[in-house]
């Protein structure tokens, strides 16, 4: 993901494409922005995704998580 704040000084302004997004749809979007201080030029790296980050989100223990999704799965057998 590329994220880039500028401050246009025309109604036109050229970007750059990644060669990874070529032939893939990707969204262009216009915004205005309320003032961030002197941040400008905002890169942002896309970051994988990591199961381990999810680690503790939710109080249910294993074996109640197990016997859910084997409820689900037999209702779809």
């Amino acid at each position: 993901m590329l994220r880039e704040i500028i401050r246009p000084t025309s109604e036109f302004y050229n970007i750059h494409i990644p060669k990874e997004y070529i032939n893939h749809e990707v969204e262009i979007m216009v915004l205005p922005l309320f003032e961030l201080g002197n941040q400008t030029n905002i890169q942002v790296e896309k970051k994988s995704f990591d199961p381990r980050n999810f680690y503790g989100i939710t109080s249910s223990d294993q074996e109640s998580i197990d016997q859910y999704l084997s409820n689900n799965k037999n209702e779809w057998e």
